[in-house]
């Protein structure tokens, strides 16, 4: 999937991952979203072409899992 934006230029694929083991009144807002996106997805890759963020995610599927259901 590729999404794609003309905002503030933003590298989804740079930054410190979240602090997951602190508490909910310890964490900072934001980051929850990547930190999930980076996790589940197998390839995140990012550029900024003529002032538009583009993003691409990509995750690979088991054909055998697709097959159990």
């Amino acid at each position: 999937m590729t999404v794609s934006d003309n905002g503030e230029e933003f590298n989804p694929t740079k930054g410190e991952a979240p602090d997951t083991d602190a508490t909910l009144h310890e964490r900072t807002v934001g980051g929850m979203g990547l930190h999930l996106t980076r996790t589940v997805m197998d390839v995140i890759h990012y550029r900024h072409d003529q002032a538009c963020n583009v993003t691409t995610v990509s995750k690979s599927f088991n054909n055998s899992l697709a097959s159990a259901v």
